[in-house]
């Protein structure tokens, strides 16, 4: 998702529908929503890179880091084009249990530590 390479991505979702030439055109409860929808994309996004750094091999770095800065870039993208911060600092969303992001990932609102 933060790294296509075949379609546009989710930016282009976002280019389409909240980009402030054409955000006018749409009920304005319905851009809300889907503004939220991509800031809960982001997080989830990050704790995912946040997962990933701790499970991949030393031989899959160079792909990690072009992951974490494609991610950098469409947050930039996405925090100009809504006019607000989404990520705090390194947009990391902090040392979590594994468990805990599987659950942002997964949408299952159980908090439960291992």
């Amino acid at each position: 998702s933060v790294s296509a390479t075949v379609n546009a991505g989710p930016l282009a979702y976002a280019t389409a529908f909240l980009e402030k030439a054409v955000v006018h055109k749409f009920d304005m409860d319905k851009v809300k929503i889907l503004k939220e929808m991509f800031k809960k994309f982001v997080r989830v996004c990050s704790a995912a890179l946040e997962l990933n750094s701790d499970l991949i091999q030393s031989d899959q770095y160079e792909y990690h880091e072009s992951l974490r800065t494609n991610f950098h870039d469409m947050v930039e993208k996405l925090q100009d084009m809504f006019g607000e911060i989404l990520m705090d600092g390194d947009a990391s969303i902090g040392s979590r249990s594994s468990l805990t992001f599987f659950n942002v990932i997964s949408s299952t609102g159980t908090t439960s530590t291992v």
